[in-house]
């Protein structure tokens, strides 16, 4: 009988320690699995957010800059609140590549880039390369003094830089801003405010760029 007892509790133990070992296995390769899981997330929250993103400058891409300013007017015709838009584009910026060639001009890009999103202050503000030399910044519940405002703030900040531009009759790197604005609830389509602020921001260009100019009538308003 104690022979008995005795096999019995050294085969319960073996059991039992089998089962430790395979908990083990388990634990460990659960852990695994998590931390592969959690790798997979932080991987596709990298892609999301490298897909909305310009790779030289880094501001949003005009895929996420189409995907914002269209919720963004949803959200204003919603609510009857104003929308603004800032369209802005280096002014002579050929003249730029020309004389200091594409490195440097990438290099300029990137400068102004950094600029620009040091000048909005809002997490709803968004900066984003709109193409080529031109960037665009969104800019929900903002009428057209406020985004005088930013305007005022980006030329200033320019001027204080002082990039070198032997092209530019300003002999620095400036830009031109157009401004249109949004500001009821028939909100016309996103095509009209951009066309708007591009209207302007051509304006701006033919008063002698390096200068701001807000489209003469609300987006609703047909005109």
């Amino acid at each position: 009988s104690a022979v008995v007892v005795v096999g019995l509790l050294g085969l319960t133990g073996l059991i039992g320690w089998f089962l430790i070992l395979d908990i083990r296995r388990r634990t460990a390769a659960e852990e695994a699995l998590r931390v592969a899981q959690q790798q997979l997330l932080d991987s596709n929250r990298q892609l999301a957010l490298l897909a909305k993103k310009d790779a030289l400058t880094g501001l949003a891409n005009r895929r996420c800059f189409d995907q914002t300013l269209a919720v963004e007017a949803r959200r204003a015709q919603r609510e009857g609140t104003s929308l603004a838009l800032l369209m802005i584009d280096i002014d002579h910026f050929k003249r730029f590549n020309d004389a200091f060639g594409h490195v440097a001009g990438d290099a300029c890009l990137q400068a102004v880039s950094t600029l620009l999103a040091t000048c909005v202050r809002r997490p709803s503000d968004l900066v984003a390369r709109y193409g080529g030399e031109e960037m665009a910044i969104i800019m929900p519940a903002t009428d057209s003094a406020g985004a005088a405002v930013v305007a005022q703030r980006i030329l200033a900040r320019l001027q204080q830089e002082n990039i070198t531009h032997p092209g530019s009759p300003f002999g620095r790197v400036s830009v031109s801003i157009g401004i249109a604005t949004g500001t009821s609830s028939r909100l016309e389509p996103v095509l009209g405010l951009v066309e708007a602020a591009d209207a302007a921001l051509y304006g701006a260009k033919a008063a002698g760029r390096n200068g701001f100019n807000v489209h003469p009538a609300d987006v609703t308003s047909g005109g």
